[in-house]
C-alpha cells in the first residue's frame, strides 16, 4: 500500500477516534448542535476523555471553551496552579490539545486500545 494511502487512512482513523472518544459523534447522532457551534457539553466531553484515558490524573486537567479562529479549529494550553488548562472551540480541538500536551510536553502516547508508552 502506498505511503500516501496509509497516511490518509491513519488520519481518518485518528479523526474518527477523537470524535468517538470526545463524545462529538454520539452528540451529533442525537441531533445535537454541530461541533463548531458553542456547546456547553464540550468541556464535559473533554473531561470524560481524560477520565477514561488518564483516570489517576483527571483532576489535574481543566477544559474551557473558546471561540474559533475565523472558522478554523483552535486549542490553547496553559499551566496554572498545578493544573493544565486546555481551551478549544469544540471537543475535537480540546482532545487534540490534550494529545499535543501528552505527546510534546510529556513525551508519551496514551491509547484506549494500546495502553501507554
Amino acid at each position: 500500500m502506498p505511503a500516501a494511502t496509509r497516511l490518509t487512512r491513519l488520519r481518518g482513523c485518528l479523526i474518527a477516534t477523537f470524535l468517538l472518544l470526545s463524545g462529538v459523534a454520539t452528540s451529533a447522532a442525537r441531533g445535537a448542535k454541530l461541533p463548531n457551534t458553542p456547546n456547553p457539553d464540550t468541556s464535559q466531553s473533554a473531561r470524560g476523555l481524560v477520565q477514561r484515558l488518564l483516570p489517576d490524573h483527571g483532576d489535574r486537567f481543566s477544559f474551557e471553551t473558546i471561540a474559533d479562529d475565523a472558522g478554523r479549529d483552535v486549542f490553547e494550553i496553559e499551566a496554572s496552579d498545578g493544573k493544565v488548562i486546555i481551551r478549544g472551540n469544540n471537543g475535537v480541538s480540546m482532545a487534540m490539545g490534550l494529545n499535543w500536551y501528552l505527546k510534546h510536553y510529556c513525551r508519551c502516547h496514551v491509547s484506549a486500545w494500546c495502553g501507554t508508552s
